[in-house]
């Protein structure tokens, strides 16, 4: 039993939004991180070489792993229209049927 593919262009778009904010909140925690750390260093005053290691280490592993899921973020926004545009390309009056159950 097969099921038609549906394009939605509303919900598409609604998807589109909620990735696109969500890489923006990513980036904004991203900057927050590292403000965070700036804020940490400066208030060791003459000790900040003691943890300036450790600062930055944290730093640098939660921006790498917020830019990662803020560019995947992105990518899901940017892709998920692509598909109901490429089976419009393909096959806009929808004439043809592919039963993936046979296979």
């Amino acid at each position: 039993m097969s099921q038609d593919v549906r394009f939605d262009p509303a919900v598409v778009e609604m998807v589109e939004e909620r990735f696109g904010a969500l890489a923006e909140e990513l980036e904004a925690v991203r900057w927050a991180l590292l403000r965070q750390a700036s804020d940490v260093d400066g208030a060791c005053g003459e000790f900040r070489g003691s943890v300036e290691d450790a600062t930055d280490a944290y730093h640098l592993a939660w921006r790498e792993a917020l830019r990662t899921c803020a560019t995947s973020s992105l990518l899901a926004a940017r892709n998920t229209g692509v598909f109901g545009n490429e089976v419009q390309l393909l096959d806009g009056d929808l004439s043809r049927s592919i039963d993936l159950a046979e296979r």
